[in-house]
């Protein structure tokens, strides 16, 4: 299993965050 890029965790958890507070 590939470790987790930072990079991507970030951007996902913004996006994820970004939904959230755009409802």
């Amino acid at each position: 299993m590939r470790r987790p890029d930072p990079c991507l965790l970030i951007t996902v958890s913004r996006s994820r965050y970004g939904t959230l507070l755009r409802r």
